[in-house]
C-alpha cells in the first residue's frame, strides 16, 4: 500500500469530492481499502458486503450498468469472486481523499478457473462514503476502471 496524494492535480471536480460535513481521512481511507483487500484475497462475500450499505450502487464495469443492492452484489462476489478465482493477491496506492470520496489506483492478480490462467488487472476506483452509528466508513457508491491481461 502506498500513498500519493494526487486529488489537487488531477483537476478533480463535480465527480470527485461532493462537499459533505463527512469528511473523511487518508486513516479512514486506507484502514477500508485493507478491509476491501481482506474481503476480496479471502473470498469473503459477507465481509465484502458488511463495507457497504445495502442499497449500494456498485459500478465493476464502465459503460455497463451498475448493481444495485446487496442482492446483486451478493451474486456478483459469489459468482465472479468465489466461483472464479483463487489465489487472490490485491495492491492498492490511495490517490487521495476529498470530503466523504476516496481515489485510489489498485492491482489485483488471481488465477481465473474457467481457464485455469493468471488474470492481471490494474484499475482505478473511487468510493463514496457515509457514516454507519458507530462512526465508521460504509460505502454508498462504488466505481471502477480497470484493464486486464491473461496468461
Amino acid at each position: 500500500m502506498h500513498v500519493t496524494d494526487m486529488t489537487s492535480g488531477l483537476g478533480l471536480g463535480s465527480g470527485f469530492g461532493s462537499g459533505t460535513s463527512q469528511d473523511i481521512t487518508t486513516e479512514e481511507a486506507i484502514d477500508w481499502l485493507t478491509s476491501y483487500k481482506s474481503s476480496w484475497e479471502n473470498r469473503d462475500v459477507e465481509a465484502a458486503l458488511a463495507l457497504f450499505v445495502p442499497d449500494v450502487r456498485y459500478a465493476a464495469r464502465r459503460y455497463k450498468h451498475p448493481l444495485f443492492g446487496h442482492s446483486s452484489l451478493r451474486s456478483y462476489f459469489r459468482d465472479r469472486v468465489m466461483g472464479h478465482q483463487r489465489d487472490v493477491r490485491y495492491e492498492f496506492e490511495l490517490w487521495g481523499v476529498k470530503n466523504n470520496e476516496l481515489m485510489a489506483r489498485w492491482n489485483a492478480v488471481f488465477t481465473w478457473l474457467p481457464i485455469n490462467g493468471i488474470i492481471e488487472m490494474d484499475g482505478v476506483c473511487n468510493v463514496v462514503f457515509a457514516r454507519r452509528e458507530d462512526g465508521k466508513l460504509i460505502g454508498i457508491e462504488y466505481s471502477e476502471w480497470f484493464d486486464q491481461t491473461d496468461s
